[in-house]
């Protein structure tokens, strides 16, 4: 595992964490309604709050594409060699439902591809990542970690 995933794993707990605390007391919801009339809670705003301060913090150079934040123009986004990707409650419809079946993602981009990405389920608090070049890992909520392989695929074999 690289520098940044080591330091990106807490940040995704502790959003986690936020997202949980306004989960378990419907109350706290404050659900609005965006312009394209997709909802949005209080936990992705805390969530999201969380991640883009940390990431400001831990790499002040990458800019930040967040879903909940407002994005710079085309003609500076453009010039951009490496960002984050952040969608800091992805399934606030599923978070809404209560079903438990909603995210936290970020990804690291750096010219036009993506170079780490990052899955949080805050539920059962297991992070899938993968590093460009390193390999794709399982952490679970104890913090053991298991490496993902996928099995060989040729041509011949049958969908």
């Amino acid at each position: 595992m690289n520098a940044m995933s080591e330091a990106i794993l807490p940040v995704l707990k502790t959003a986690g964490k936020a997202i949980l605390e306004v989960y378990e007391n419907e109350s706290l919801f404050n659900t609005e309604y965006k312009d394209d009339r997709s909802p949005l809670t209080e936990a992705d705003k805390r969530s999201n709050q969380i991640i883009c301060d940390s990431l400001a913090k831990l790499f002040p150079d990458i800019p930040i594409i967040s879903e909940e934040n407002k994005q710079a123009t085309y003609e500076e986004r453009r010039s951009y060699q490496g960002l984050f990707l952040v969608d800091p409650l992805d399934g606030t419809k599923e978070f809404i439902k209560r079903n438990g079946e909603f995210t936290i993602n970020v990804a690291y981009v750096e010219e036009e591809k993506v170079v780490a990405g990052y899955v949080y389920i805050p539920v059962t608090g297991e992070i899938f990542f993968g590093e460009k070049y390193n390999g794709a890992w399982l952490m679970s909520q104890d913090g053991k970690l298991n490496v993902l392989r996928s099995r060989a695929f040729h041509l011949m074999d049958k969908m």
